[in-house]
């Protein structure tokens, strides 16, 4: 006798066996409670201290010894409310704690890679140097860049307040306020059309949620407690212990010494110089973050083979043999692995890139069209649901599709003619940056864009774009 459940008995999420969306985490796995509102005055509070107490240290850090806080700023600020409200004989909700979590995350973020937190002032301490560099200088923009950029000359070294860095200032908050509206409005249409309609299974999702639910969990169950709260306590024991051993000693020591003392390659081991003479043009090297490691553990294997595989044939195996038939000309002996790599992106990778992006929206996009047909034709309940893009879940808090469209609309436009403002408005008409640029990023390509990132996130728990 078959032991196997019947399908009545199998969890409603649960997908067939040998379909290629197979991550053990699902985003329908941590979506089976009912909703609730998590902003609430105790995350107003956190957001508060975040922004008193932990941004001013992401700052020094950033500016003093080139290292960002990265997520220690979130976790310390939610430990930190879940001892006190423990202590206050308070329970923090799940939903709480992530609000916490995506607020931290978003006030402590750094600059590209600049490791310049501050949030959206940050990046202005970089144009500020940008603008009075050598480089600069040596090409004669310093003159020529407008003081909406960053202020010249001694004015800029006074404070953001001041009167110098208002027009920089006030760039900076337009520009912020515009792009939260079309990152939210967009953002939620690109999330119902992967997560809803496309049903996709963004293995990343829950990893982010977990955290946060480990620590808040109040079910009854107590050996699902225990064992998150392990997980948890494991997690954070051995991040320490390699925190330690990979940023805390060489900081450290470089303060005391002169010099750091690295018992980790920082940021990586790099063997491209070794292996050179009989692999040129070769990216070798060894990543020894452990925080890669677990990701590995998340992801789904048929992603991880792939990525392994085509990273050994590509820069491995591909490079010399590229090199070899000239297409990668600008390579020479001697390069380190970062330079090997920008070398080799300028050269081939750079197109291949743009490339890949464009081909996962296209196959994307014809997969949605057609499984939508398939819909109509009774074809099923696998593909791309066009019906779900239109339906509400009022209970998960979700506003009507029309509106978020119209907020996007509304938020491009006002880009649109806010940066044709600050391009074109001192420059004479035949010498102006042309609109349809503007309108072409922000109505074609930057949806397009989004998409090809949602979709990937939703397969790989990866980002991909045009670089």
């Amino acid at each position: 006798m078959s032991t196997e459940p019947s399908p009545s008995a199998r969890a409603p999420d649960a997908k067939p066996a040998g379909t290629f969306y197979d991550a053990k985490f699902s985003i329908e796995a941590i979506q089976h409670e009912p909703y609730e509102d998590g902003f609430t005055w105790r995350t107003a509070l956190g957001a508060l201290f975040i922004a008193f107490v932990m941004l001013p240290g992401l700052i020094f850090m950033g500016l003093m010894v080139g290292q960002d806080l990265g997520v220690a700023a979130e976790w310390v600020t939610i430990i930190l409310f879940v001892e006190i409200s423990r202590r206050a004989f308070l329970t923090l909700k799940k939903q709480e704690l992530y609000i916490l979590k995506y607020t931290a995350s978003q006030l402590t973020h750094v600059a590209g890679g600049l490791s310049l937190g501050g949030g959206v002032f940050a990046f202005l301490v970089y144009q500020r140097y940008l603008r009075e560099s050598e480089a600069f200088r040596a090409f004669g923009l310093s003159p020529i860049v407008p003081d909406w950029v960053a202020p010249a000359g001694d004015a800029a070294l006074s404070g953001f307040l001041s009167s110098a860095w208002l027009p920089a200032a006030g760039v900076t908050v337009a520009s912020m306020l515009l792009s939260k509206l079309t990152q939210l409005s967009l953002g939620y249409l690109a999330f119902k059309a992967t997560a809803d309609a496309e049903r996709l299974p963004f293995p990343m999702a829950p990893v982010h949620a977990e955290g946060a639910i480990a620590l808040a969990e109040t079910s009854r169950d107590a050996h699902a407690t225990n064992y998150r709260q392990s997980c948890f306590s494991t997690g954070v024991v051995l991040g320490a212990v390699f925190g330690l051993l990979y940023v805390a000693i060489p900081t450290l020591t470089s303060a005391v010494l002169g010099r750091p003392l690295m018992l980790l390659p920082i940021p990586f081991l790099d063997l491209t110089r070794t292996t050179e003479a009989w692999l040129p043009g070769a990216l070798t090297g060894l990543s020894l973050n452990v925080g890669l490691l677990f990701v590995g553990f998340v992801l789904p294997w048929r992603i991880m083979v792939g990525m392994v595989c085509t990273s050994i044939a590509l820069h491995v195996i591909g490079n010399p043999v590229l090199h070899h038939f000239g297409l990668l000309p600008t390579w020479r002996p001697g390069k380190d692995a970062i330079e090997t790599q920008v070398s080799n992106n300028l050269d081939l990778y750079l197109s291949v890139g743009i490339g890949t992006a464009l081909a996962i929206a296209l196959v994307g996009i014809a997969g949605a069209i057609r499984s939508s047909f398939a819909r109509r034709r009774g074809g099923g309940d696998a593909g791309f649901d066009l019906r779900r893009l239109w339906q509400r879940d009022v209970a998960r808090g979700d506003p009507p599709t029309w509106a978020a469209l119209a907020v996007w609309i509304a938020a491009s436009l006002g880009f649109i003619a806010f940066s044709n403002h600050l391009v074109n408005s001192a420059l004479p008409a035949g010498e102006r940056f042309s609109l349809w640029w503007f309108v072409g990023f922000a109505f074609f390509w930057t949806p397009l864009n989004t998409y090809i990132n949602a979709r990937l996130s939703g397969i790989a728990g990866q980002h991909a774009g045009v670089p």
